[in-house]
C-alpha cells in the first residue's frame, strides 16, 4: 500500500474493458486519459495489439518517462484479499507461508497464485498482516507486456490501496467504511479507529453498469460486513466514505435511513479537495472517465 508521492509518476488503471492512464508530472501538471475496449481484463492482458498500442503510444509520448516510475492498479475484483493474524511473526520466507495458508483455507492450487503482503501491526497481542493474491498468470503477462514495449513498470497494486491510502490522513481516530461504485463492480473496506485494515470485499456487477444492478446488494454486503466488524468486538463503524460513480439516491436514504457520517468523496469541497485535478486517487479517475 502506497500513496503517490514521486514529484512525477504514471498510474495505470486496468479495468474490466477499458483502460486509465494518470499522469502526474512536475509542477503539479499532468493528465488523464481513458480507453475503452471490447473484451474482458484477461482479454486486454492477452492482446498485445490495440490495448497495449495505446499504452505504449500514452506513455511515450510524455518527455523523459523512461525516468519517470509507473504503477498498475488492478481492478479489485480480480484479486483476493485477506486479513491474516499471527501469534509470532517469521520475516523469513513470510509471503511462501502466508501464500501457503491462504490457498490452503480457499482450496486454492499454490503454483497458479502470488502473494503480496503488507504488514498493519500489533492489536490485542497478535501481528496483522494484509495479503493480497493474484493469479500468477495474469501478473507475468502484465511484466511480459510490459518488457516486450520496453516500459519501465515499477509497481503492481490494487486500486483498494490508493483508495484507502488517500482516505487514510482523514480517519481521525474513527472506525470507517469505503463504500466505492466502478462502473463494473463495487468495492468495500473496513478500517479501525487506528487505521487498521480489517476488510476488504469486491465483486463485479451482475449488469454492465451499477443502475442495471442497483445498489440493494451492495448495501447488503454492507451491512453483514459491519455486523462481522462488531461481532469481531471492535466499536461501531461511524463514518463512511463514498466514492465513484454513486448510485442516485444512496447517499440520501443512507443520511436518512442511518446514524452515519456520510462523506462523498466527489464532492469537490469535501476534505477541501478536488478529486478531478488530484491524481492519486486512481480508482476515482477509472470510473470518472467512463
Amino acid at each position: 500500500m502506497f500513496n503517490i508521492t514521486n514529484k512525477q509518476c504514471i498510474s495505470l488503471a486496468i479495468n474490466k474493458n477499458s483502460l486509465t492512464l494518470v499522469a502526474k508530472l512536475n509542477s503539479n501538471k499532468g493528465f488523464v486519459k481513458n480507453k475503452e475496449f471490447k473484451g474482458s481484463v484477461h482479454e486486454l492482458i492477452k492482446d498485445g495489439g490495440d490495448a497495449w498500442e495505446w499504452v505504449e503510444q500514452s506513455i511515450k509520448s510524455i518527455k523523459g518517462y523512461k525516468g519517470i516510475p509507473v504503477q498498475m492498479a488492478l481492478p479489485d475484483p480480480e484479486l483476493h484479499f485477506h486479513i491474516f493474524s499471527l501469534d509470532v511473526l517469521k520475516k523469513k520466507d513470510l509471503d511462501e507461508f502466508l501464500l501457503w495458508t491462504f490457498c490452503d483455507l480457499y482450496h486454492l492450487s499454490e503454483a497458479k497464485y502470488t502473494l503480496t503482503s503488507t504488514y498493519l501491526g500489533m492489536k490485542d497481542g497478535k501481528h496483522f498482516i494484509l495479503g493480497v493474491v493474484a493469479e500468477l498468470s495474469i501478473i507475468e503477462l502484465f511484466c511480459e507486456q510490459f518488457e516486450n514495449k520496453q516500459l519501465p513498470l515499477s509497481v503492481i497494486d490494487a486500486s483498494a490501496m490508493y483508495r484507502f491510502n488517500f482516505i487514510a490522513p482523514h480517519i481521525n481516530a474513527e472506525c470507517g467504511t469505503s463504500i466505492h461504485f466502478d462502473a463494473d463492480y463495487w468495492s468495500i473496506i473496513n478500517w479501525h479507529d487506528d487505521a487498521m485494515l480489517n476488510d476488504i470485499r469486491s465483486k463485479w456487477f451482475a449488469g454492465r453498469l451499477v443502475e442495471e444492478t442497483g445498489w440493494g446488494g451492495v448495501h447488503a454486503e454492507f451491512e453483514r460486513m459491519s455486523r462481522v466488524f462488531k461481532m469481531q468486538g471492535n466499536d461501531k463503524l461511524s463514518k463512511i466514505f463514498l466514492s465513484g460513480i454513486i448510485p442516485v439516491g444512496y447517499e440520501a436514504w443512507l443520511k436518512a435511513n442511518t446514524a452515519f457520517t456520510v462523506v462523498n468523496l466527489m464532492d469537490k469541497n469535501t476534505l477541501g479537495i478536488n478529486l478531478k485535478d488530484n491524481s492519486n486517487f486512481t480508482g476515482y479517475c477509472a470510473a470518472e472517465k467512463r
